[in-house]
């Protein structure tokens, strides 16, 4: 037992180390843990003071940490009767759940990029017990905290990001997946590590793909369904949360992904709820983005006839056939899930018509207003305040005497949505952060791109191309070949037979880093 502590306690060293030291000294550390029997991780009890959880700091002895708590929970990872099958001290009021629960926000984000198989038998045992009890609220912040201690910028999409939505939305704990929900995600994680910037895994990579790949054991590869829905439930969520700008974002992710020219079912799901939550933040049916497959976006429009009806009644702010439409399809919204988005357009209907009063008048009675919207006179000043202080209106209610009135302000520096040049300077200063990370991403996938056998291949071809030209013009001969004779992606179809399709051009990189701003 001495030995073995002595062990744990012998990484990592106090002093820094070069990359490759610390590699070479984190895999002999973990040949030396693995040769420990479960046994002896596990002879002291679990949840007992003895216990070697005890004597370990998560954020320092990781992998030792790590190796105990897999040892107690390995005879029982699989066991088919839950919660029956699992021990006092596992269970979510246990002890040693409560370790687990900390190991996961505490740990060692570079030794962890070493056990990454570990790491996720960690997460399947946290989700079954939570599913096991019923309670998935229980999973909701070791996931988040596990998350996001491995990757801080969540910008690769694992199959664990889908899972932790899923917690969020069975337990209607919507606001949980926002600090995952806020990340840009940049890539996906792929098969083998992409150690193209540095070669080590403890080394300061410039993307976490590097690391976080099906290879390192962390995530399986993402599938098309997979995406689709992480971003049609992450639009959902924002939905519960009336972000509307944030949830047609994430519902357009969902239209905009490759199809063979057929809508799958969560695209027309999507498709329905984005025509909604676009009159809802704009007032204005919102327009299909020029990514989106032709032939998926046919079929979304003729499979959703009465949501585009829908869009077009908002837009001409008939309220009475609004309303009129909101009640003749009460069934087909209940059926389709989006009863709650419909009953929200009647609603929003009055507040892009008080707001677009600011074009016609400078201040009018909120009588008046009252009368146009069909409020009574106690419910009108109410209701316009509250509008004011979402912002949806830049003015204010004066009252010193007589009728309440709406005053409006034309200038945008004045009023209370009136920024001070400390406030523009600051969201300068975050576009520009944002700008700069956006170009990170994209320079890694240029970086990506350029080793693809496509490039590569194309790459040759130009080489070759502009040698014969050479060659020609040197002989006195000119060529006739126009510049794509050369290109083997239309001459040498066979080249291709195996390969994965080219990403986009150039044009599209920076139409789709422009959209992301």
């Amino acid at each position: 037992m001495a030995d073995t502590a002595q062990l744990f306690f012998s990484f990592p060293p106090n002093e820094p180390l070069a990359d490759e030291v610390y590699d070479e000294e984190i895999t002999a550390f973990l040949q030396k843990l693995d040769k420990i029997s479960a046994k002896e991780y596990t002879k002291a009890g679990g949840g007992t003071d003895s216990c070697l959880l005890n004597h370990l700091n998560p954020a320092v002895q990781t992998l030792p940490y790590l190796k105990v708590l897999i040892a107690y929970i390995a005879p029982v990872e699989k066991f088919s009767k839950v919660p029956d099958g699992i021990p006092q001290y596992l269970r979510p009021d246990g002890a040693m759940w409560a370790q687990l629960v900390e190991f996961l926000g505490k740990y060692d984000p570079i030794q962890i990029r070493y056990v990454g198989k570990d790491w996720r038998r960690l997460l399947a045992f946290v989700y079954r017990v939570a599913a096991g009890f019923d309670m998935p609220v229980l999973a909701i912040h070791p996931f988040r905290s596990a998350l996001l201690r491995l990757d801080p910028e969540g910008g690769v999409l694992t199959t664990h990001h889908l899972t932790f939505l899923r917690l969020c939305m069975a337990s209607q704990a919507y606001g949980e997946a926002l600090p995952i929900l806020s990340n840009i995600i940049h890539s996906f994680p792929p098969k083998d590590a992409s150690n193209i910037d540095a070669p080590y895994l403890c080394s300061n990579h410039a993307v976490s793909g590097a690391f976080i790949n099906e290879k390192s054991g962390f995530t399986d590869l993402v599938s098309i369904e997979q995406v689709q829905e992480y971003f049609l439930l992450g639009g959902m969520a924002y939905i519960a949360l009336q972000m509307w700008e944030d949830a047609q974002i994430f519902l357009e992710h969902v239209l905009v992904t490759p199809t063979q020219n057929v809508a799958t079912g969560m695209m027309v799901e999507a498709y329905r709820k984005w025509l909604l939550v676009g009159c809802l933040a704009t007032g204005q049916v919102p327009k299909p983005s020029k990514l989106i497959n032709q032939g998926a976006i046919k079929d979304l429009k003729a499979s959703s006839p009465h949501y585009t009806s829908l869009a077009d009644i908002f837009v001409s702010e008939n309220a009475p056939r609004l309303a009129a439409e909101v009640s003749e399809g009460a069934q087909l919204w209940i059926d389709d899930g989006n009863a709650g988005l419909v009953h929200m357009l009647p609603i929003h209907l009055q507040r892009f018509f008080v707001a677009k009063l600011e074009k016609t008048y400078s201040a009018i009675p909120v009588s008046m207003v009252a009368n146009m919207l069909g409020l009574p006179a106690d419910q009108a000043q109410p209701y316009l305040q509250e509008l004011i202080s979402q912002g949806h209106l830049n003015a204010i209610i004066e009252s010193s005497s007589g009728d309440p009135i709406l005053r409006f302000f034309m200038d945008p520096a004045a009023g209370p949505k009136a920024k001070s040049e400390a406030d523009h300077l600051a969201d300068m200063y975050k576009q520009a952060e944002r700008l700069k990370v956006l170009s990170e991403y994209v320079r890694d996938a240029d970086n990506k791109l350029e080793l693809t056998k496509e490039y590569i291949l194309k790459q040759l071809a130009a080489e070759q191309e502009k040698r014969t030209q050479a060659s020609l013009e040197a002989s006195g001969t000119f060529s006739v070949l126009g510049s794509g004779a050369m290109d083997v992606g239309h001459d040498r179809p066979e080249l291709f037979e195996g390969m994965s399709g080219m990403p986009g051009g150039e044009d599209e990189a920076d139409e789709d880093l422009m959209e992301a701003m």
